[in-house]
């Protein structure tokens, strides 16, 4: 379980989205399936994904990710960005895509590493 149930600041998701992200470094709305999303859904405070195939590479640092430089993901990995990461983040996949699915939720990333 990702949180306590009994802590003040339960989650609830504000939206689902998946994500296939290519070798084109990016936004991650950029990446955004048809019908999912294209920007921060209303009252989001956090992401919360899964990587369901493939690997990427992520930059927070204001420069673009690539195929071989940045934080690598792999497939089964879970993967969680604050509020101010979900905009600021480059991805991109090391080779052919990726899909990242998972939620948006209402609380900050904190409560999912045990903050209160």
């Amino acid at each position: 379980m990702w949180y306590d149930s009994r802590m003040s600041r339960a989650p609830a998701a504000t939206d689902f989205s998946s994500f296939t992200i290519t070798t084109s470094a990016g936004t991650l709305f950029s990446f955004a399936d048809d019908g999912m999303p294209s920007s921060v859904p209303a009252g989001t405070k956090s992401f919360k994904g899964r990587i369901e195939s493939g690997k990427f590479r992520t930059r927070l640092d204001g420069s673009a990710a690539s195929t071989t430089i940045g934080e690598l993901y792999e497939s089964g990995e879970d993967i969680l960005f604050s509020e101010s990461m979900i905009s600021q983040a480059s991805l991109c996949a090391t080779t052919g895509t990726s899909v990242l699915q998972g939620h948006f939720y209402n609380v900050e990333s904190d409560v999912f590493l045990g903050g209160s």
